[in-house]
């Protein structure tokens, strides 16, 4: 019996569990509770994984490179939007000063 339809399986979870937090990214238009390391070190063992498994004398196993691609491809645009959020946003107003209604002075010098 194979088991190839788990390998395929697991490549369809990789493909959509990232999906959730893109979205999150999308509506909120904030990315500053995302950690860039986080990614950019997932994305450094995509890499290294994936260029063992191309340039290995081993058989070349598909799925496992199918898996790091989507999931590279993923985790950099979630670092793309967290970066474009972050530039795009305004920053808060550092100081608020009075928010209620105009004041109007009136001199009681004659």
């Amino acid at each position: 019996m194979t088991f190839e339809w788990l390998g395929y399986l697991g490549v369809f979870f990789a493909a959509i569990y990232r999906i959730p937090q893109i979205i999150k990214l999308y509506r909120t238009k904030k990315g500053s509770d995302v950690s860039k390391k986080s990614f950019i070190l997932h994305n450094g063992a995509y890499v290294s994984l994936i260029l063992y498994l191309s340039l290995s004398k081993n058989k070349m196993d598909f799925i496992l490179i199918g898996y790091y691609c989507i999931g590279l491809i993923q985790n950099g645009f979630i670092i793309g939007m967290k970066y474009y959020y972050k530039i795009s946003t305004p920053p808060p107003n550092q100081v608020e000063l009075y928010a209620g209604p105009p004041v109007r002075i009136v001199s009681t010098n004659s």
